[in-house]
């Protein structure tokens, strides 16, 4: 019994030492999912799939709005949700699909922000 609990807990903490550094990123969630319930993800790294809607190049952000809203209206303002995200690096173009990986903050009360470590354009 203690050889199988002290087994159990060994795996855990290897397990959760892997997702932390390097393991598997998390499934990708969507933009819609991620501003319904911002809460779920704060304080968590995770990966969101989004159309790129705006670029502010001075302060190294864009916005994402969800795929599925975007490709049934066609259009970059139509969207209901929008997630905001800081990036370093090249910034992605309006109109374009990225995977974002990083992590939800929460800066001030009520208001979110993906600080992106990677962006990956899809063709």
């Amino acid at each position: 019994m203690i050889r199988w609990v002290t087994f159990v807990g060994v795996s855990l903490l290897l397990a959760g030492c892997q997702s932390q550094h390097g393991g598997e990123p998390p499934a990708p969630v969507g933009v819609e999912q991620l501003a319904k319930a911002p809460a779920a993800y704060t304080d968590r790294s995770l990966q969101v799939r989004g159309v790129v809607s705006s670029v502010v190049h001075q302060r190294g952000a864009f916005t994402l709005i969800d795929v599925d809203e975007y490709k049934s209206c066609r259009e970059l303002g139509c969207a209901a949700y929008e997630v905001p995200v800081a990036y370093v690096g090249t910034l992605p173009d309006t109109a374009q699909i990225v995977l974002v990986t990083g992590r939800l903050e929460q800066p001030n009360p009520g208001r979110y922000l993906v600080r992106a470590e990677k962006v990956e354009r899809e063709p």
